[in-house]
This record gives C-alpha cells, sequence and structure tokens, in this order.
C-alpha cells in the first residue's frame, strides 16, 4: 500500500507542476485541519458540558 501510494504520488508530481499540486495538497491539508478543528472544538464543550450536568 505505502509502495502504491509513493508510485501514485510521483506519477502525480511528474505529470503536473509540482508547485502546483503541493499548493493543492497544502489547500486540502489545511481545510481538513479546519474541519477537523472545528469538530474538535464542536466535541470538547459537549463532553465537558455533559459532565458537570452529571
Amino acid at each position: 500500500n505505502v509502495v502504491r501510494f509513493s508510485e501514485q504520488l510521483n506519477r502525480h508530481i511528474r505529470s503536473n507542476d509540482m508547485i502546483l499540486t503541493i499548493r493543492e495538497k497544502l489547500d486540502h491539508l489545511e481545510g481538513y485541519l479546519r474541519i477537523l478543528a472545528l469538530h474538535i472544538l464542536n466535541i470538547t464543550p459537549v463532553s465537558s458540558s455533559n459532565d458537570s450536568s452529571n
């Protein structure tokens, strides 16, 4: 699986402009991290309010 992923990554970098692909990957990563952060921020207050209500 790791070898396959690296091969796909190498093909992707070769077929496209490397700077563009890196920028796209960073954009996707930033979007993912924002969603993840929102989930974490939404989950923690709910759990803390549940603990205080109990």
